[in-house]
């Protein structure tokens, strides 16, 4: 039985050129600035607030959880460190106290870079111990 060639060298040398060149080309991107979502961010821990003061914790968690994805770690810091660590006291509330834990070490980087000391002590003292006294094991 005879074999059929399935490709010749011209087809794969044509595809080979044809592959360097579209990798060469360079694409420019146009990055958009973004604009300032301050209003939302502010609207969002505003609703946010709002459920966790009427004890709806999942409603809640979801407007933090957004009001912090929307923030800019460089500029607004504060607002991320509000926001996740009223998260923590909504897992702390709800019984997941390893997650609480978890949530408020990811605010320690975020630390570094605020200008309020003192809060820091606080996070320490009260955040971070408080899952520790009902994790004991019995």
């Amino acid at each position: 039985m005879i074999r059929k060639k399935l490709h010749s060298p011209i087809y794969i040398l044509l595809l080979t050129i044809l592959f360097v060149l579209q990798s060469c080309e360079k694409k420019t991107r146009n990055n958009p600035k973004k604009q300032s979502n301050l209003p939302e961010i502010n609207r969002l821990i505003a609703l946010g607030e709002k459920h966790f003061e009427k004890v709806e914790y999942d409603s809640s968690y979801y407007y933090f959880n957004k009001a912090k994805s929307l923030c800019d770690v460089k500029k607004d810091t504060g607002k991320i460190i509000h926001c996740t660590l009223n998260l923590a006291d909504i897992e702390h509330f709800q019984g997941d106290y390893t997650g609480c834990e978890a949530t408020i070490t990811d605010v320690f980087p975020l630390l570094i870079n605020n200008k309020k000391p003192l809060r820091r002590w606080w996070i320490f003292r009260s955040k971070l111990s408080t899952p520790f006294r009902f994790k004991l094991d019995r």
